[in-house]
């Protein structure tokens, strides 16, 4: 049953990358390379990240269009970042299912489930893309304002 799951996810996999399609996972040095690469208003990395974001890396799913962007900012642009999202108490973010993000070794554990004592960790916004899909209700951002951290995800419900 192993076998036959693996092999069903490696010829989906090869199926997407005869597509044409971006491969479910990859990572950029910095904005310009993720422009660069097409990554950037596909619908894949947010259009509004600021000039200074580097160390981005992101993961689709291959059955959804869930999404998990994970970037280094400069903290005097957060303002360029939370421009198009809005602030929400922490606990009303709704996180990624633990069984999509388990497995990503650079998402924060921190994320994967909504807990009181990440109250003080993060702050929390629903985003707007700014894209053709101006409002997707399933869009959150996580920061570290002083570290400079930022998380992005989208959800299908």
């Amino acid at each position: 049953m192993r076998g036959a799951l693996r092999t069903t996810v490696l010829i989906a996999t090869l199926l997407a990358a005869c597509g044409g399609e971006p491969p479910p996972e990859a990572e950029y040095p910095d904005l310009a390379a993720a422009i660069a690469a097409g990554a950037v208003g596909s619908g894949r990395i947010p259009a509004w990240l600021p000039p200074s974001a580097r160390e981005l890396r992101e993961r689709r799913a291959i059955d959804t269009t869930e999404l998990w962007v994970r970037f280094v900012f400069d903290p005097a642009e957060l303002g360029t970042i939370t421009a198009r999202c809005e602030e929400i108490p922490a606990l009303e973010a709704i996180h990624p299912r633990l069984n999509r993000t388990d497995r990503i070794p650079w998402w924060d554990p921190g994320l994967r489930v909504a807990s009181a004592e990440n109250r003080g960790r993060y702050r929390m916004f629903r985003c707007h893309r700014g894209d053709a899909d101006v409002r997707k209700p399933w869009s959150y951002l996580a920061v570290e304002p002083a570290a400079g951290f930022g998380w992005y995800w989208e959800l299908r419900h």
